[in-house]
C-alpha cells in the first residue's frame, strides 16, 4: 500500500501482536542461504497464508523484503493487517519471530475499534494455524511490552 500510516487502535498495549516460535528443521532441510536469509522462512510464511486462504480470508502472497525474512497481508475492506517474520538458526531448530501490526492509507480514518477489531482477528487466525497445522513449538504470545521487558535476541 502506498502512503501507509501505522493505524491506531483501542487497547493496543493489550494486544498479543508478537508471536515466538522454534521449529525442528534439520540440517538435512537447510537450504543454501542468500547472503541475508534462508528460504525457510519464507516456506514457513506460503504455508500460512496458504491455509489462511482456505479459511476464507484475503491474503497477498507471502515475500522477502529488505527488513524482514518475509512478510505478507491480510486485507479487510478497511486496512490491512501486516505480519513479518525474522528466522534463524539454531543447531537443528529455526528460531522465529512474527510481528503482526495494522496499516491503512493516510487519506483514510479508521475507528480505533474496527482497527482492534481487525489485529485481533488477524493475530488469532495465524495463532490457530500456527497452534494446528505446522509443527511449532514453544509457542508463545506476547505484547509489545512483553516482548521488551524479555528482550529477545
Amino acid at each position: 500500500m502506498i502512503f501507509a500510516k501505522r493505524a491506531e487502535a483501542a487497547d493496543a498495549e493489550h494486544i498479543k501482536s508478537r508471536f515466538t516460535f522454534s521449529m525442528l528443521a534439520g540440517r538435512e532441510n537447510r537450504k543454501k542461504r542468500t547472503l541475508f536469509r534462508d528460504p525457510i522462512g519464507l516456506e514457513i510464511f506460503e504455508k500460512i497464508v496458504s491455509r489462511l486462504r482456505a479459511d476464507g480470508f484475503r491474503a497477498t502472497e507471502a515475500k522477502p523484503t529488505k527488513a524482514s525474512v518475509a512478510t505478507f497481508k491480510i486485507k479487510f475492506p478497511e486496512l490491512d493487517v501486516t505480519a513479518s517474520l525474522l528466522a534463524s538458526w539454531r543447531g537443528h531448530r529455526i528460531e522465529c519471530r512474527l510481528y503482526i501490526g495494522c496499516i491503512t492509507p493516510v487519506w483514510r480514518h479508521v475507528p480505533q475499534t474496527i482497527v482492534s477489531e481487525r489485529w485481533v482477528q488477524g493475530c488469532a487466525a495465524i495463532e490457530k494455524i500456527l497452534r494446528a497445522d505446522l509443527s511449532v513449538e514453544a509457542l508463545s504470545l506476547l505484547t509489545k511490552e512483553e516482548e521488551r521487558s524479555l528482550r529477545l535476541p
